[in-house]
């Protein structure tokens, strides 16, 4: 297996895992937090349905943060940031606040909302041709493998294993931060932010031919300087944020991508009304 396939599937098997396991979570525990917090139906919507709000911000910010800071160090900042605070926040609340546990949720929406725009942009940027659909695959089912094992661990007496089933995410959390900090960053990136010699080594890491790095970061300092007028080194995160909330809102309702944003939206409905999820 190649270096790029290797780092590919490790960055989209953690940020797969993290993003089903954390959104799936609660499913399972919903009866015996209802009982213990005397949820009524709209507050177990809010519970169940805090994580995704979460998630919607938190694309926009790992969109920001990876544009400033880089695939890698944003992942794993943003990991380490929200899934451990988030479900800490929620074993703590479990049977203390209603608020506090769907703060907590929204909290882990985000670092997941974040995973979930940064992962692919990384697989994209780092696979080679041969195994760049491979490795979205992973990312795919490794979402199905992370909401398969929230449901198993809601399976063994989830009345009296709730806080630590709901701190669990804690775990995922550690092992995406160290899974993360041991690939390289993106070449791509690293030219776009102005970083040549570091793009040089990143694709050394990914064990590429002497002979042909040279020839790729001029071919990707070629590309970028076609794509952009400007690099992106000088961008502070609030004006990124702030571009990426706009430009993303913008593009989705007038722009080329209509079409097809309209038709994930409507996907989107059907699924929640057939109970898929």
């Amino acid at each position: 297996m190649s270096a790029r396939a290797r780092f590919g599937y490790r960055f989209a098997l953690l940020g797969g895992v993290a993003f089903g396991y954390d959104l799936a979570l609660v499913g399972g525990l919903l009866p015996t937090l209802a009982t213990t917090l005397a949820l009524d139906g709209v507050e177990k919507g809010v519970v169940v349905s805090a994580a995704k709000g979460g998630a919607v911000i938190g694309a926009f910010v790992g969109a920001a943060a990876m544009r400033c800071f880089g695939r890698v160090r944003s992942a794993a900042f943003l990991s380490a940031l929200t899934l451990p605070v988030g479900s800490l926040l929620c074993a703590l609340s479990a049977d203390a606040s209603r608020v506090g546990l769907a703060f907590g949720r929204a909290v882990v929406g985000v670092g997941v909302g974040a995973l979930a725009v940064i992962v692919p942009a990384y697989c994209g940027e780092i696979a080679d041709d041969l195994n760049r659909g491979r490795v979205v695959a992973c990312y795919e089912l490794s979402v199905c493998m992370g909401m398969i094992l929230a449901n198993v661990s809601t399976w063994f007496e989830p009345s009296e294993t709730y806080k630590l089933v709901l701190g669990s995410p804690l775990v995922i959390g550690f092992w995406c931060v160290v899974g993360f900090m041991t690939c390289p960053e993106s070449p791509r990136w690293c030219v776009r932010a102005g970083l040549s010699e570091r793009a040089k080594e990143s694709l050394r890491a990914l064990e590429e031919p002497g002979s042909n790095i040279e020839t790729l970061v001029s071919t990707l300092e070629n590309e970028e300087q076609r794509a952009t007028s400007s690099g992106e080194r000088d961008v502070s995160f609030w004006q990124a944020l702030v571009d990426a909330t706009r430009g993303g809102w913008r593009e989705a309702m007038d722009g080329e991508e209509r079409r097809a944003v309209n038709l994930i939206l409507c996907l989107a409905w059907f699924n929640q009304m057939s109970a898929s999820t």
